[in-house]
């Protein structure tokens, strides 16, 4: 589902969020930061260019910056934002 809509269904707060393939990080922080309870994490998978992606948001400490690869080969990273 839409973030939109989780937050009409769960008014209580998550621990944790990940989104595969989501828009422009900023964006997804923006959202994350209604769902994710205080000391959450919110995880966003991204490709390999990321790094010109990372985002700063007032609600979440600096990301860390997680790379693996895909059985395939394929290169990727993942962003990792704690909520303070």
């Amino acid at each position: 589902q839409r973030a939109e809509v989780l937050l009409e269904d769960f008014p209580d707060l998550f621990d944790l969020l990940v989104s595969r393939a989501v828009g422009p990080v900023s964006e997804f922080l923006t959202l994350a930061a209604l769902l994710v309870g205080r000391k959450g994490l919110v995880i966003a998978m991204k490709g390999p260019t990321a790094h010109a992606e990372l985002a700063v948001h007032p609600g979440f400490a600096a990301a860390e910056v997680v790379e693996y690869h895909l059985p395939s080969g394929a290169r990727h990273l993942l962003l990792v934002y704690r909520r303070q």
